[in-house]
């Protein structure tokens, strides 16, 4: 994924970059173009050294440095179009498809018995989360739905009320393709997140993968 836009400052498009992976399970390039001057900020996934991928170009960079899953660069604003055609041929060429196949993995197995929200906030201690410190993911299963709740004008969100061994917890789940009304999770995947509402904390279970 490679986009270019406006005036940003180096870490918004950092930050946006890390988003796109997320969001979308390919590398991400984020350009912010100032005057003459394009600086870069990419991110990738594990496997693929964006900085390795990048130096392995012709392009003539006024800068760039990184690491295996994250670089920074910059270079002349008439370089961007040469530079972005050979970028994707390179990609193209050099990236298998099942580089970027998303596979979920969770740190541990989990009851929900075991959640709670002052463990939220013992989690929220090891933040900031990114490449390098990855945010805690669990494992639930066998979960019973007691409720499911559509957000959202189109209904792509929804909050469920989960139930196992008479303990319920609230999980939000973000453009799912499942049908609903769910009934039973087999598997959950997600993270420990707070929920701050009219000053009141709660825990919120984020998921990144449901098997009904």
């Amino acid at each position: 994924i490679i986009v270019i836009k406006g005036d940003y400052h180096e870490g918004v498009i950092g930050l946006v970059a890390g988003k796109l992976v997320e969001m979308f399970h390919r590398p991400a390039v984020v350009m912010s173009v100032h005057d003459n001057l394009v600086k870069g900020s990419a991110r990738s996934l594990p496997g693929i050294n964006i900085t390795d991928l990048l130096r392995s170009l012709p392009t003539p960079f006024l800068g760039l440095g990184g690491h295996a899953q994250a670089a920074g660069f910059s270079l002349d604003v008439s370089q961007v179009k040469t530079f972005t055609a050979k970028l994707e041929a390179l990609a193209n060429r050099l990236i298998p498809d099942s580089a970027l196949v998303k596979t979920e993995h969770a740190d541990l197995s989990f009851s929900l018995n075991n959640s709670s929200l002052s463990l939220a906030k013992l989690l929220h201690t090891l933040e900031p989360f990114g490449i390098g410190n990855p945010k805690p993911k669990f494992l639930f299963t066998d979960l019973t739905v007691l409720e499911d709740r559509a957000l959202g004008s189109e209904g792509k969100h929804h909050k469920l009320t989960v139930e196992q061994g008479g303990i319920t917890r609230e999980v939000l789940l973000f453009n799912t393709k499942h049908h609903h009304p769910l009934k039973h999770l087999k598997s959950l995947i997600c993270t420990l997140d707070i929920n701050l509402w009219r000053d009141k904390q709660s825990l919120e279970l984020i998921a990144s993968y449901v098997e009904t």
